[in-house]
């Protein structure tokens, strides 16, 4: 038989091999797309929060919210854990964030608008709070009375622009992009802030599901943390 003839039908036998494998695979699938759907967990109901709790990212103004953890670069909302009567001249409010410790905030923004970008009429200041157990209160900017160093709860107080202002109404909403927890290195060492999932999963099963570190396999963990790196 001619070699061309000979490709010709090792070249069909592939194929009919393959079609005929293939079949019993898609349908594999299928039934397991089906079964995933069928089967998958429901969604739980959470309750609203400063982050998630309508199509975009809002503030909160009210107690009973869960603190977040904020593991990774996020971008967050807030509860407003003190702010100015709707008649000061200007606008002076603590926003409470997430859990700390936290590596700190990459940009903050007020009304979408880059902090950057506010055109302020007198006053556009910040100050940080990264969520530490040693954290001090602030008394300036009108908050002397009953200040609170709000520790382990990364918080920014703002002190802006009287209410005139384009940008910034006499409630505005304050979103923040931040850097968030600092977790254990699975080597040792210091806190630091981390995006591999190994390490913030290992985190989350010590910290938030209340295992001990006897509980979990470290070295397969560091496997996962190299693979992710």
């Amino acid at each position: 038989m001619p070699i061309g003839l000979i490709a010709t039908a090792i070249g069909l036998a592939i194929g009919v091999a393959t079609a005929v494998i293939s079949v019993p695979v898609a349908v594999f699938m299928a039934v397991v797309s089906i079964a995933s759907y069928i089967f998958a967990p429901e969604t739980p109901e959470l309750a609203a929060s400063p982050t998630y709790q309508s199509d975009h990212i809002k503030n909160t103004i009210s107690e009973g919210y869960f603190v977040s953890r904020c593991y990774g670069r996020c971008k967050l909302g807030g509860n407003k854990l003190r702010f100015s009567a709707a008649d000061s001249e200007d606008i002076v409010g603590v926003v409470g964030h997430c859990l700390g410790p936290v590596k700190g905030a990459v940009s903050y923004q007020v009304n979408d608008i880059d902090w950057t970008d506010l055109n302020c009429h007198g006053p556009c200041q910040k100050l940080e709070y990264t969520g530490t157990r040693t954290q001090t209160e602030f008394t300036g900017w009108q908050l002397s009375s009953k200040a609170s160093a709000y520790r382990n709860i990364a918080y920014t107080i703002f002190h802006l622009g009287n209410r005139a202002n384009e940008h910034v109404s006499y409630d505005p909403n304050i979103t923040v992009v931040m850097d968030g927890l600092l977790c254990a290195p699975l080597a040792g060492g210091a806190d630091a802030f981390t995006r591999n999932p190994a390490v913030i999963l290992y985190d989350w099963y010590l910290n938030v599901e209340g295992y001990s570190a006897g509980d979990l396999d470290l070295n397969a963990f560091k496997s996962l943390e190299e693979f992710w790196n």
